[in-house]
């Protein structure tokens, strides 16, 4: 049965913050247990999987949660998730031997897709439940394996001092919380739907013509994996022209970041089904009010985050990390202001896939990654780090003003949509 929107909410939040403070708490314990330069050899490996992946998984969740008519099915979406994140997995290992890194280095990188694989499978699970409203059980996942995670990487990472033993037992963690909890739950809200779960879940290679119907759902879902593609690889774009112990630093300072964007998260997951109900509907009342509430919270937490910054940015990186962490407090605060203005543009983005524009958003990040890449190009050479933090400011103020007109277009023309059921 589904949950009201203030619990989905509620539920969503305490899930996304909770997990946030475990990724922050699991990148402490390799900080401070682990060489800066392992540090670095991590973030490397998140820096090359990361868009990877974000395209192979063409953003079907949202597809999932928005897919209020039910036009695929849940086999649809697993059958393609499975085929996309094994190509996903021979690329990035066709990438790490072409570029020729060291041992370790791709030892890591390995370790990091075989987590971000393991990930990618859950997330499907995710879609599926977001569907259904019950992001209560979503959350419970997430708060179980970020707690194990972050205990498990500290012990190991306190015991090996190597990177690469913590990235393998996140690995086995990642792999036991898609085996012993996502699946079950998934395979319990199908239940609900169909009596017979083998028989539905044998449709993923039976059914006749199914791989016509992945080729559909493919197509109609390759601009949200070229958006999130472009998002995943525009955020990691200042890591490719930095050294491995500035990669560390600036890292470090940016996973700051995530608290706030872990509510705006939490709130624009919750709204979306809705919002995309409201739409389908063409309830305008209901959408505009959930689009405003949506927008007003996201501004408030980037002016909060910011506020906390400038107050106490200093202190907070002493006690979290190292001396020199401390010491780039200018950088930190370039990146607040980025991540205020990027929390805006995630609000509005959001609003966009609710309505099904998954094609919008192209332009937006592909104007937003150039802005990136030639920030970073001229301003990284010139100022270091200062300029990561400049480039990303840049990029951030492009996509959130593309996305404003973008939504600015889609309320106008939903104004003069008729009403449902009301002849054109």
């Amino acid at each position: 049965m589904p949950l009201s929107l203030g619990a989905n909410f509620s539920w969503t939040l305490a899930g996304n913050i909770i997990y946030g403070l475990c990724q922050w708490g699991m990148l402490i314990a390799l900080i401070k247990f682990c060489p800066v330069e392992q540090v670095g050899q991590f973030a490397l490996g998140l820096a090359i999987t990361a868009p990877v992946v974000m395209l192979s998984n063409l953003n079907l969740r949202a597809a999932q949660a928005t897919d209020s008519r039910r036009k695929f099915e849940f086999s649809d979406y697993l059958s393609l998730r499975l085929v996309t994140t094994l190509l996903a997995e021979l690329v990035i290992l066709g990438i790490v031997l072409v570029i020729g890194y060291g041992r370790d280095t791709v030892l890591v990188v390995l370790g990091v897709a075989a987590m971000k694989g393991f990930e990618a499978v859950s997330d499907v699970f995710y879609g599926l439940i977001q569907q259904r409203e019950r992001m209560d059980r979503i959350s419970q996942s997430m708060i179980m394996k970020g707690l194990l995670s972050v205990i498990v990487l500290a012990l190991v990472t306190f015991l090996s001092r190597q990177v690469l033993w913590g990235v393998a037992s996140l690995v086995v963690i990642w792999a036991g919380m898609l085996f012993g909890f996502d699946m079950p739950n998934g395979a319990m809200m199908l239940r609900a739907d169909q009596p017979e779960f083998a028989a539905y879940v044998s449709r993923l290679w039976n059914h006749h013509g199914h791989w016509l119907v992945l080729a559909r759902l493919a197509v109609l879902t390759l601009p949200l994996g070229l958006a999130t593609f472009l998002s995943s690889l525009n955020s990691n774009i200042p890591n490719y022209f930095l050294t491995e112990r500035d990669l560390a630093i600036f890292n470090a300072i940016a996973y700051l970041v995530i608290a706030g964007n872990r509510v705006v998260l939490a709130l624009a997951q919750s709204a979306m089904p809705r919002l995309a109900r409201s739409y389908a509907n063409r309830d305008r009342r209901d959408y505009l009010r959930l689009f405003m509430r949506l927008m007003l919270i996201t501004i408030a937490v980037g002016a909060v985050t910011l506020l906390v910054t400038i107050v106490g940015g200093k202190p907070l990186l002493t006690i979290l990390y190292r001396p020199e962490y401390a010491e780039r407090i200018d950088l930190f605060v370039l990146v607040m202001i980025a991540a205020t203005v990027g929390y805006i543009a995630l609000g509005l983005e959001y609003t966009i896939t609710a309505t099904r524009h998954f094609g919008v958003q192209m332009p937006l990040l592909v104007a937003s990654g150039l802005t990136m890449l030639l920030g970073c190009g001229i301003l990284i050479p010139q100022y270091g780090l200062i300029g990561a933090g400049l480039a990303m400011i840049l990029a951030a103020a492009v996509e959130m003003l593309g996305a404003f007109a973008v939504n600015l277009i889609i309320l106008h023309r939903f104004q003069t949509l008729p009403e449902r059921g009301v002849a054109r």
